[in-house]
């Protein structure tokens, strides 16, 4: 069992694990507070997240097929969980208020934070299993795709403000001078800044370029939804999304959204492959320096650095030069709309990474 007596595989305390995670990501400053009342608040937080955090872990145990079905009861115990941390948070807040009345204005959410972005990274999971274990059909792709881009956004955006949130504070305290602007940094600014979240706008980047190509194929009528009177693309968007219907954060991008996304997108198909040559570009220079950082080439001395993150690095970047290359090779870059559908059936196909395909042709 990954978790007895509260231990994680029998020796650590679970309750320590939890506390590690919370602090490397959020740096909540009451974790060692003595006010009795955040204690036992506390205390109860660590305790209740004991069994999510639990079965999170189990089911990496589990085959694809049912890790991607346990995910969807996975998301709705997170969801519970961050409903009720979201009612601790208050409490916490309300008597670090009253500890200190000199602080004013919107406090944030701790403990919440840390659940919500382990919630969006079950979503994400989900979602990219789909394209592991080939459930979308080529049709379906487009849709994907646009909704893993919004969910490594709101990744992002999140990571960003608990970031913000954790440079106030140290103003306040007088660590940074106070003259110092408050401004948020621009997404790629904060992304070099930042080397532990840099893989994460590496790969909206890459989710952004796949988005851009399919509308491209869709634009170009290479990949179309069925027209058989039977298929109805809105039933399939929101059996896909189904996981997502039932959950109150992050905000539910709705079918119409969808629609009104690649209706609205005036670009042409060649202003569209070049538009996602950029971003390959981008996410390659992002992961570029962080295969340097890292070691580079195998032998090298990564410095303790995991092997998995940098085979991860490794097939990412091939996702972005294979994605490159298969660009120019399509013949639409140039604006001949008629080179990418001359032989054989354009499509995404899984080669270097296991979950992110890049775009292939049949006749190849």
């Amino acid at each position: 069992m990954i978790v007895h007596e509260n231990k994680l595989m029998g020796r650590t305390p679970f309750e320590d694990t939890i506390r590690q995670s919370v602090n490397e990501l959020c740096h909540p400053p009451f974790l060692e507070s003595t006010n009795s009342v955040i204690r036992d608040t506390l205390k109860k937080f660590f305790e209740i997240s004991v069994e999510p955090v639990s079965h999170m872990l189990q089911n990496h145990g589990y085959n694809r097929a049912r890790q991607r079905r346990r995910l969807e009861r996975l998301t709705v115990e997170w969801e519970a969980l961050q409903m009720e941390v979201e009612m601790m948070d208050t409490q916490i807040q309300q008597h670090e208020r009253a500890e200190k009345q000199r602080r004013q204005g919107h406090e944030p959410f701790f403990l919440s934070s840390w659940v919500y972005n382990e919630k969006l990274n079950l979503l994400i999971t989900y979602l990219s299993l789909g394209f592991e274990l080939d459930l979308y059909s080529p049709a379906e792709h487009l849709m994907g795709f646009w909704y893993l881009k919004h969910l490594f956004e709101t990744k992002l955006e999140h990571l960003m403000r608990i970031d913000e949130v954790r440079e106030e504070r140290a103003q306040s305290i007088g660590t940074k001078a106070k003259s110092k602007p408050l401004l948020p940094p621009p997404a790629e600014q904060w992304a070099s800044a930042n080397a532990k979240h840099s893989i994460l706008y590496a790969q909206q980047l890459i989710y952004t370029a796949l988005f851009q190509i399919a509308l491209a194929l869709r634009k170009s009528n290479l990949v179309t939804p069925p027209d058989n009177g039977l298929y109805d693309e809105k039933v399939h968007y929101e059996q896909r999304l189904r996981v997502f219907m039932q959950l109150g954060s992050p905000v539910v991008l709705s079918f119409e959204m969808f629609q009104e996304t690649i209706g609205y997108e005036e670009d042409t198909v060649p202003e569209l492959l070049n538009a996602a040559q950029e971003c390959l570009k981008g996410a390659k220079q992002k992961l570029d320096y962080l295969w340097q950082a890292s070691g580079g080439q195998a032998g090298k001395d990564g410095g303790g650095v995991d092997e998995n993150y940098r085979k991860e690095l490794q097939s990412l970047m091939r996702v972005c030069l294979g994605n490159t290359v298969a660009i120019k090779s399509s013949g639409l870059v140039g604006g001949k709309v008629d080179g990418m559908g001359k032989s054989g059936v354009w499509c995404f196909k899984l080669s270097y990474h296991p979950r992110i395909p890049i775009l292939s042709n049949s006749s190849e």
